[in-house]
């Protein structure tokens, strides 16, 4: 649990730290009261979440294959055990690359959110009229 909670942790501090670094100080904390400002308790929340639920995803889908694996092997009788393990352990890889990509997507996602300034009027290249 200690490798995906740090790898969480790690990704939500640097994405917060690019989005003041975007955003500007007015800008980050103005976030969080978009889209209304009765939502930035919830949006504050959602902030706190983000590193738990990408520590829960990420351990609780690599440790069932590997829990997977465990149960398969065990129902197999002893003289197939091995090859019963050399037939999942493949398996099992492949889930933990779904999951490490899942990750990095979630990530990419964090800091394409978090440093986006759309619908901030300050930000927005100015119109010019036709006429």
């Amino acid at each position: 649990m200690n490798l995906p909670l740090a790898m969480a942790l790690f990704v939500i501090v640097w994405v917060h730290v690019e989005s003041f670094r975007a955003r500007g100080f007015r800008g980050y904390f103005r976030h969080y009261k978009e889209p209304y400002v009765a939502l930035t308790p919830i949006n504050v929340i959602e902030e706190i979440t983000k590193p738990i639920t990408l520590t829960f995803r990420l351990f609780g889908n690599l440790f069932s294959g590997g829990l997977m694996v465990a149960v398969m092997v065990s129902l197999l009788p002893i003289f197939i055990s091995p090859l019963g393990e050399l037939i999942w352990k493949p398996f099992d890889l492949f889930i933990g690359l779904i999951q490490a990509y899942i990750f990095m997507l979630l990530t990419i996602l964090y800091f394409a959110f978090a440093t986006s300034n759309e619908g901030h009027e300050e930000h927005a290249p100015a119109l010019e009229s036709a006429h």
